[in-house]
């Protein structure tokens, strides 16, 4: 059992649809796409510390580690600002 990251991405007029998300550890890598209210999710295996970068059309990109624990689920949010 892995856990999960989860947040919400948000520019200066709210949530951001559309974002993209990378997810990159030795031996994994996710992309997710956030929703129309700028949620993102995904469940991990993956082994520690996970390379988290968020990114969207008009906004300087966010890059941060993150360590998750097996059957919790860690909050990442972003606050893009535009460029």
């Amino acid at each position: 059992m892995g856990g999960k990251v989860t947040g919400v991405v948000t520019g200066s007029a709210g949530p951001l649809p559309g974002a993209v998300v990378q997810i990159t550890t030795s031996g994994a890598h996710y992309t997710i796409i956030t929703d129309a209210s700028g949620h993102y999710q995904v469940w991990t295996d993956a082994r520690n510390p996970l390379q988290v970068i968020c990114a969207d059309d008009g906004y300087q990109s966010q890059m941060t580690t993150v360590r998750i624990s097996k059957g919790a689920t860690t909050t990442l949010n972003f606050a893009l600002q535009k460029v």
